[in-house]
């Protein structure tokens, strides 16, 4: 099930990408098929049920996923991997930005179509998968740290868990805990407010921003207001 986008708390930081805790690799196979049968869905998830059109296009994806998985080698199977859970989430996200049930209909239809597209274009041309990687603007914490470099200048929001009481400073984990993957947030005194103003309980959600180069050249992520 998706994220709950809805419950993102934004404010203006500088987030410093940082690679020590940043683990294994992130790809994982997340399939674009939806259990229709489950007791909770969201929004964008009855209406892709309820949609033989949409269904077709899901099944579509999937088979089309399916076999890319198995052609795909090295850098261009993780990318195809990677992009697996931000094209899912950003299918769901449909129904928090266009409470119109129709014009949630076309959001996930264009998502999906797009999918497929680029699915047909990576089977001729493997190396054209990097380009969903700018696709997507949902991420989380490993993806982030992960294709930092190839998401320069990319409004992105990044999943994850915001903890002020860490020893490392204020920093977003992939869980609320220091030892996992994680973004290390640096706070300008113009900034100050927004830190000051958050609750000493570490908080989960997407933290929306684009992102940029810092000036120790590593990537960074500048948090919107």
């Amino acid at each position: 099930m998706a994220r709950p986008s809805q419950a993102t708390r934004f404010f203006i930081a500088a987030i410093v990408m940082t690679t020590g805790h940043a683990g294994s690799a992130v790809a994982q196979k997340v399939p674009a098929a939806i259990d229709c049968t489950a007791n909770r869905l969201e929004g964008a998830e009855k209406e892709t049920c309820a949609s033989p059109d949409l269904m077709r296009l899901t099944a579509s994806v999937d088979s089309a996923t399916k076999a890319l998985e198995a052609t795909l080698t090295g850098r261009n199977k993780d990318m195809l991997l990677d992009t697996e859970e931000p094209f899912a989430e950003q299918r769901s996200d449909c129904d928090n930005l266009r409470p119109d049930p129709s014009d949630v209909h076309k959001c996930i239809a264009n998502i999906l179509n797009h999918r497929l597209q680029a699915l047909a274009k990576a089977t001729a041309a493997p190396n054209s998968i990097r380009g969903e990687l700018t696709e997507y603007r949902f991420l989380d914490v490993p993806y982030a740290i992960k294709w930092g470099d190839l998401l320069l200048r990319e409004r992105v929001q990044v999943w994850g868990c915001l903890n002020k009481r860490s020893p490392l400073g204020v920093i977003i984990s992939q869980s609320c805990s220091n030892t996992e993957p994680y973004v290390q947030a640096v706070y300008s005194d113009v900034q100050a407010g927004a830190v000051s103003g958050l609750r000493d309980d570490p908080l989960m959600g997407y933290w929306r921003g684009v992102l940029q180069r810092g000036h120790d050249d590593r990537v960074t992520l500048r948090f919107d207001p």
